[in-house]
């Protein structure tokens, strides 16, 4: 019975690694150049890039915003 739970216990073990594994393959895909980064690097890189995303994702709302104002001012003026 005890070797059984040490099975267990392995097999978890094993599929934990497996999904941390799988995880890291995939931020190494999706961040530019996180294929050729150690994972310390990797998690560096990642920070770094979500911010990047944020401040694009920023400024993208600053433009749909300033392009609706000029539009509603252009309908206002007859445009």
């Amino acid at each position: 019975m005890r070797n059984q739970e040490n099975d267990k216990f392995t097999v978890s073990q094993d599929d934990e690694k497996e999904e941390v594994e799988r995880k890291i393959l995939t931020l190494q895909r999706i961040v530019p150049g996180g294929e050729s980064l150690g994972i310390d690097k990797l998690f560096e890189e990642t920070v770094g890039y979500i911010l990047t995303l944020q401040c694009q994702i920023k400024a993208m709302r600053l433009l749909e915003s300033f392009l609706e104002e000029m539009e509603k001012e252009k309908r206002k003026f007859g445009g």
